[in-house]
């Protein structure tokens, strides 16, 4: 039907109203600014790390694995590829018995290491009644400590300085020497101090050591505060005496030296079979007046005449010698 304007009971014509829709209405611009302002990210936050999953976490760590694995097994390969040092030992065969009745291949062996002492001295005890080397007879001595020299004008020991401070000397005792011998005697000092007396052995000789610590006098009127000495009886005629000792008023190491001392002592050698006992030897008693005249006094270990007699020093060295002469 066509729309036609009814007619009010007046006669005027109704129109119908249209619709009218809802305008939405602008936003103030304070709420604007404040919206856009929520919207952009704030520029000083961090910005935020993407979190790793689980997953790609537990990847990792099995790829690391496997890697350490394969290097490991690559490790194991290449190893017995690469020839490794080895010291390998040759069997010598036995050599048959000698037809002279024993085995040449049993060679004696030194107790002492020779490359330990390779760069040693070797040194010759003297003869001081003759002032000629002892043949066969020596020890040896570090390349930082002097030659020996003889103490006195008759040579009656031959002494030298340890890197310590202490005085080293040798010399040799018994017949057709300057010293004698003393056998199982006690030795004393100057003044009659006893040393302790020990039995040890040197270089395979049986031997016997004195000690002394407290203030003593030598024969040459040398003083000392501490002495230690072996002495060795290399056959029925013949000693050795090795001693060190700490002059008096000076300083010195005298452990150190004493460790040295005991390395001097393992270098002993002669050329005679070692005596392993030693004989009991008379002490030397004051004789007759007529046959003390002209005998030996002082020395390193200050051999004292008999009563009636005075020790004429034929030196003025500390540890000189001399001859008793019968006091007017």
């Amino acid at each position: 039907m066509d729309n036609v304007p009814e007619k009010t009971p007046e006669g005027l014509p109704i129109e119908e109203t249209p619709v009218i829709e809802t305008v939405a209405e602008a936003p103030a611009p304070e709420a604007a600014a404040s919206e856009t302002m929520s919207q952009v990210p704030d520029a000083s936050a961090p910005p935020k790390k993407p979190k790793k999953s689980v997953a790609k976490k537990l990847l990792s760590v099995i790829f690391f694995l496997a890697l350490f694995a394969v290097g490991v097994w690559l490790s194991s390969v290449l190893r017995q590829f690469v020839p490794s040092e080895q010291t390998t030992s040759t069997l010598q065969p036995t050599p048959p018995p000698s037809a002279f009745g024993f085995d040449e291949s049993v060679v004696a062996t030194p107790s002492v290491s020779i490359s330990a002492y390779s760069d040693w001295e070797t040194y010759t005890v003297i003869n001081g009644a003759i002032k000629q080397p002892i043949v066969g007879v020596s020890y040896k001595l570090p390349p930082d400590v002097l030659e020996p020299i003889c103490d006195s004008s008759s040579c009656v020991s031959q002494g030298t300085y340890l890197p310590g401070g202490t005085r080293f000397t040798v010399a040799a005792r018994g017949k057709g020497q300057l010293l004698p011998a003393i056998g199982n005697a006690v030795l004393t000092d100057v003044s009659g101090r006893v040393f302790t007396m020990t039995d040890v052995s040197v270089a395979g000789f049986a031997a016997k050591e004195f000690n002394g610590v407290f203030t003593g006098t030598t024969g040459g009127g040398y003083a000392f505060t501490r002495m230690r000495g072996v002495i060795v009886p290399v056959d029925d005629t013949l000693s050795i005496e090795f001693n060190h000792f700490a002059p008096a008023g000076l300083t010195v190491d005298f452990e150190e030296d004493d460790v040295l001392f005991d390395r001097i002592l393992e270098t002993f050698a002669t050329g005679i079979k070692p005596v392993t006992s030693i004989a009991a030897t008379p002490t030397f008693a004051p004789v007759a007046t007529s046959s003390a005249t002209g005998s030996f006094c002082g020395g390193i270990m200050g051999t004292v005449c008999p009563a009636g007699y005075w020790c004429k020093l034929d030196g003025a060295h500390p540890d000189a010698g001399g001859t008793c002469v019968a006091v007017e």
